[in-house]
């Protein structure tokens, strides 16, 4: 059981950053400004500055890695997150085929006479569950971007504060559902997420999707919003299939029965108004195929009532 993560870790990373490090102090950069710009300590720069890293550095071919990762440490427009993507898109090319792979069948007999390609199968897409979820994560970073960037949507947020979860086709329980932990709030008059979305961060939203998917088969986003007769009015203007129960609830389970006598025809925008009661607050939650589509829609709603 020693994974390639353990030679990228032992190996592979202290081999860029040195190499990172030295390439920087020949930019006349001190050792404090090398540590900051690296996000490492003082310390670890001046252990790196000492380290003979010449034959590893031939082993993993890490000189044009480490200059594009320097170039960028260098630039005005430095990004934390364009260094990171730069590493580890270095480290998944090196372990496709190539040096860590090389390097790790080599110090693995095992690996290397069963032919192993793990990391060709689990990186290059040809794993359905891998690329299913990537491509959800995109398409969540996408949805929230939208919502934060609207002066509208808070219009339509509920006084609970809305959910967004996205899930996939094969999604079962809600540890298979991404939604906003701590649900989106409002700061300044804007939406705003502030925490990163989380597989399995919502219980309530993510089972009525799960629940929704499994009667209309369409839905893999969900998104509440305020239950008021205009925004409801909006929502049939605006692609959504609209229904209203009759009763206020606040059960999952309850919820979910009502949408199972729902039949939405051909739509993949549907729209359910529970209605408020004591101590309750009217909801209307809006299913799409896609947490894009749905959020395109929703803002044609929040446009509707802006007017």
């Amino acid at each position: 059981m020693r994974p390639p993560c353990e030679l990228v870790q032992n190996e592979y990373l202290p081999l860029v950053r040195a190499t990172v490090a030295k390439l920087l102090y020949e930019k006349n950069l001190s050792q404090t400004e090398i540590a900051s710009r690296m996000g490492i300590t003082q310390a670890a720069v001046s252990k790196y500055l000492r380290s003979d890293s010449r034959t590893n550095q031939t082993i993993y071919d890490v000189g044009a890695l480490s200059n594009r990762i320097a170039e960028r440490l260098l630039s005005d427009s430095y990004s934390s997150s364009k260094v990171l993507q730069e590493l580890c898109s270095g480290c998944m090319l090196s372990r496709v085929s190539s040096e860590i792979c090389h390097r790790h069948s080599s110090t693995n007999i095992d690996l290397a006479e069963e032919k192993c390609q793990i990391c060709s199968e689990l990186l290059s897409g040809s794993n359905s569950v891998f690329t299913s979820r990537a491509r959800i994560v995109q398409d969540m970073k996408q949805s929230l971007v939208m919502l934060e960037q609207s002066s509208l949507f808070p219009d339509l947020m509920p006084q609970v504060r809305p959910n967004l979860v996205v899930c996939e086709k094969n999604s079962r329980t809600p540890q298979d559902v991404l939604a906003v932990p701590g649900r989106i709030t409002l700061v300044k008059g804007r939406a705003r997420v502030l925490m990163h979305p989380q597989f399995g961060a919502s219980r309530h939203t993510a089972e009525l999707v799960l629940g929704a998917k499994r009667a209309w088969d369409t839905p893999r986003a969900c998104l509440s919003l305020r239950g008021q007769d205009d925004i409801i009015k909006a929502s049939e203007s605006s692609g959504f299939a609209t229904f209203r129960l009759d009763m206020a609830c606040s059960d999952v389970a309850e919820i979910l029965a009502e949408i199972e006598r729902i039949e939405p025809g051909d739509s993949s925008l549907i729209a359910i108004s529970v209605p408020g009661g004591i101590g309750i607050e009217p909801i209307l939650y809006a299913f799409g195929p896609s947490g894009v589509k749905l959020v395109t829609n929703v803002l044609r709603v929040a446009d509707i009532i802006s007017k």
